[in-house]
């Protein structure tokens, strides 16, 4: 497969920035590689010849001691971990950091797993080969020592350099995983698109269910008590006061009053007129409500009582009635519309493919949502490490990972 237009510019750019590393770094490097290393190089090389000492020449022959089985494991431990460890050939902060790292990691477990178990189980005519050994390994973890303190006061105040190099491994390192999730978002275009498809089809009969004149009808019903109500509260907003005051004095009196119509009234109005069947509760209540207001039995401000009156008398002289029908009318075209869409079942039908619809919607997510996830985490991921590039070595990088599809940004958002 042909590089990519980022990796191209990357491999330019290393180019660039391990020539600048080397002229920056040139002595540092010499010194870690010409001492540092080589003194390490060479005293693992000491523990590996002293360590011959303890070879045994037939380690599973049965005339073979127990004390020499023991002596030839510490021969094997520190051969297989010598043997191990090899020093970088390209000398960086980065492969210096991980090598002596390696190193102390491979020499604690030596000393775990092989000296702390067997040297103590062989007798005094080893002492001299075990303290030659213990000073060969003492001597390479202060080897070490010296290589970090070197490390951070020398070569790590001029590495930043060698940064870039670093980033432009993680980017290209990313860059690989992000071209593995677009291939793999592509194999799922064929599922996707039937999955849209159906999407489509189904949000087409929903719809066509939810434009149907049963249901326009049904809406017009609702706008037009919606209505009612609102200009229901708005005429009866001085005559709810009253309802309330007679209400409040119904309870006080000693005298069982009926007050369910008045707080139906102050409660929902258009409701409570629909639910009558005829007007004359209406127009009984109005007219107590009246009568209670012109004797001053239900007190309140001259110009609110005045406002309620007024609008009373309206009421009684012929709107009520003609409200009342109206209510009555349009509770019935709800009630007659609500038994049709219960016959039809128009709406358990629409909620039916709204669940099936929502069923694709979460498969579409489900099929694409984890490698979407990682892919815009690595795009950000990205844009960080170029502004860092950008902050220890000058350079730019102008190429970017190449867009996600749209089919997947589509899918993830429908």
């Amino acid at each position: 497969m042909a590089n990519s237009e980022l990796k191209e510019e990357i491999d330019e750019l290393r180019a660039k920035i391990e020539k600048e590393a080397d002229t920056v770094l040139s002595k540092e490097r010499k010194k870690v590689k010409d001492k540092f290393l080589k003194n390490i190089e060479k005293h693992l090389s000491d523990m590996k010849i002293i360590a011959e000492e303890f070879r045994v020449a037939n380690p599973d022959s049965n005339e073979t001691s127990a004390i020499e089985k023991y002596s030839h494991k510490i021969y094997e431990g520190v051969a297989e971990t010598v043997d191990l460890l090899q020093t970088p050939q390209n000398i960086t902060l980065q492969s210096v950091n991980r090598f002596i790292d390696s190193v102390q990691k491979e020499l604690e477990t030596l000393e775990k797993n092989v000296f702390s178990k067997y040297i103590k189980l062989l007798d005094r005519k080893y002492a001299k080969r075990v303290k030659s050994l213990n000073k060969a390994y003492l001597r390479v973890l202060k080897d070490i020592d010296e290589t970090r303190k070197f490390l951070i006061n020398k070569y790590n105040t001029k590495a930043s350099i060698e940064e870039g190099l670093w980033i432009l491994d993680d980017i290209l390192e990313l860059e690989k995983r992000y071209l593995q999730l677009l291939e793999d978002l592509e194999m799922q275009q064929e599922g996707l698109a039937k999955l849209n498809e159906e999407a489509e089809t189904v949000s087409s009969q929903i719809m066509e269910l939810k434009n149907s004149p049963l249901l326009s009808e049904k809406k017009e019903v609702d706008a037009a008590f919606s209505n009612l109500q609102k200009n229901l509260d708005n005429s009866l907003s001085e005559i709810r006061k009253a309802l309330r005051k007679f209400i409040n004095k119904s309870s006080k009196s000693k005298k069982k009053i009926d007050v369910t119509l008045a707080k139906e009234i102050v409660t929902d109005a258009a409701t409570a007129f629909a639910n009558q069947s005829s007007v004359n509760g209406l127009k009984s209540l109005f007219s107590d409500i009246l009568r209670l207001l012109e004797s001053n039995e239900i007190e309140m401000k001259r110009d609110k009582k005045e406002s309620a009156i007024k609008h009373l008398n309206s009421l009684i002289d012929g709107e009520l009635e003609s409200i009342w029908k109206q209510s009555r009318e349009l509770k019935q075209k709800r009630e007659n519309i609500a038994t049709e869409l219960k016959d039809l079942d128009l709406q358990g039908k629409i909620d039916k493919l709204q669940n099936k619809l929502e069923g694709i919607k979460r498969d579409m997510k489900r099929i694409i949502e984890r490698e979407l996830r990682e892919a815009e985490k690595i795009i950000g991921e990205v844009e960080k490490l170029t502004e860092r590039l950008k902050q220890n070595t000058g350079h730019t990088l102008t190429k970017s990972l190449p867009p996600i599809p749209e089919f997947v940004k589509n899918s993830a958002s429908s």
